[in-house]
């Protein structure tokens, strides 16, 4: 070294100046990778902080320049607290609580039996007769005394006046004869929050609504699907008990009811609510929203596709053609054993005249006769078989080659019943 101070992104080790940080620990890793384990740590240690000192980032500092307390801590071992005195306040909650459900009660139920009296269509509608017979309904109460209405269980706390247009309930017909109600502030309130009440009651939840008719798709999702795949298996199979046109009209069905099912449960999913919901409630919408998702899936995934015109075609003519086919061998087949039989009756007559005494040669009808020699000391059965073998070496001699192949079939049928009867005393 002659003291020449280099500058730049420099490798440690090699001393090549390398550009950029990124370069330079490349290089380090690819080249200098067989070095000592902990020199390559340590150096890594250093182009990180380097990096992150180029790139202005910040350098967390060394724990060991955080102070360490090494003041011992007081452990304290507090016996468990015993619990206190309780006192119960339900008692005193539930009884105010009643009073006044039933002071509001007792006062709405005042206000509509009223009302029900107002708006009696026996009521006179004369302005004299009207007014006497308002203030027979309701007392009416003086201005003073409605400056400001409370409410007092205890006491006589409604009243009316037709001066005041916000605090008279008595006049239900304007002077043009509109239908209105004008009620004071108090009494109002009563009827609000009764008409509350009874739309909470005889309403339903709009996602209750929504729930039901979810479901009620699925039902009818779960009726149409086993005749969808019906039709589609009988058309690939070449049936002709369904046409094609009804097919895809049931299978549109099926997809409408499809689509009702995704866009009810988004719709759900993403429901607002003028009051604002819960975590559970948008918990319990969401996984409403996954069932019919999942739910969607599994049965739309298994559709079976149906065949188009030119492929139902096709099926059907490889069905006929099949059929063609089927029936031409099973016609072949009974034929073959309609001869079959007539050829065994020849032979048994043949047989049975051959097993006869003093039994004579005889010619067929294309002129070919076989001679019989038979022993009268054998048994029947083997007189049979021995007159069949005769008969057979003669067609074979003659070259009759259809009556060898029928023969031939009888003497094994003989033989067989021949050792059957043999061996069964033995069994």
């Amino acid at each position: 070294m002659n003291g020449e101070v280099l500058e730049g992104f420099l490798c440690p080790i090699c001393l090549k100046d390398l550009g950029t940080i990124t370069q330079l620990q490349n290089h380090f890793e690819e080249a200098h990778k067989s070095e000592d384990v902990a020199v390559i740590q340590h150096l890594k240690g250093l182009f990180e902080k380097a990096k992150k000192k180029f790139l202005n980032e910040e350098i967390v500092k060394d724990n060991l320049q955080t102070p360490i307390n090494l003041s011992p801590k007081r452990i304290v071992n507090e016996k468990p607290q015993e619990i206190g005195r309780i006192t119960s306040h339900t008692t005193f909650f539930k009884n105010l609580r009643e009073k006044r459900i039933d002071a509001y009660a007792l006062e709405t139920n005042k206000l509509l039996l009223r009302l029900d009296k107002l708006i009696d269509d026996k009521a006179p509608m004369e302005p004299s007769k009207r007014k006497n017979y308002e203030k027979s309904v309701v007392p009416w109460t003086k201005d003073k005394k409605l400056t400001n209405p409370s409410f007092e269980p205890e006491g006589e706390m409604l009243g009316f006046r037709r001066s005041n247009s916000s605090g008279s309930l008595n006049s239900l017909f304007s002077s043009e004869g509109e239908s209105h109600l004008r009620t004071c502030q108090r009494c109002s309130h009563l009827l609000e929050r009764r008409h509350d009440q009874m739309e909470t009651r005889n309403s339903t939840p709009m996602e209750n609504f929504l729930y039901s008719r979810l479901c009620q798709y699925k039902m009818d999702a779960e009726r149409q699907i086993p005749q969808v795949l019906t039709m589609a298996q009988s058309l690939r199979d070449g049936d002709e008990t369904y046409s094609l046109q009804s097919a895809e009209s049931e299978r549109q069905k099926l997809i409408m009811i499809f689509d009702s099912i995704d866009k009810t449960s988004k719709r759900i999913a993403t429901m607002i609510d003028e009051q604002n919901a819960g975590q559970k409630t948008m918990q319990l919408r969401r996984a409403i929203r996954q069932a019919a998702a999942t739910w969607l899936q599994d049965n739309m995934l298994g559709l079976q596709s149906l065949p188009t015109r030119e492929e139902l075609d096709e099926i059907q003519r490889r069905k006929n053609l099949e059929l063609e086919k089927r029936i031409a061998i099973e016609k072949d087949a009974m034929t073959k054993k309609l001869e079959k039989d007539n050829a065994s009756k020849k032979v048994e007559i043949v047989v049975r005249k051959a097993s006869l005494p003093n039994t004579k040669n005889m010619q067929d009808e294309n002129g070919w006769k076989p001679e019989t020699q038979v022993s009268d000391n054998d048994d029947p059965m083997l007189q049979q078989i021995n007159i069949i073998k005769s008969y057979i070496k003669q067609a074979k001699q003659q070259c009759k080659w259809d009556e060898v192949h029928m023969l031939e079939e009888n003497l094994n049928q003989l033989e067989k019943a021949y050792w059957d009867e043999k061996t069964k005393p033995f069994i």
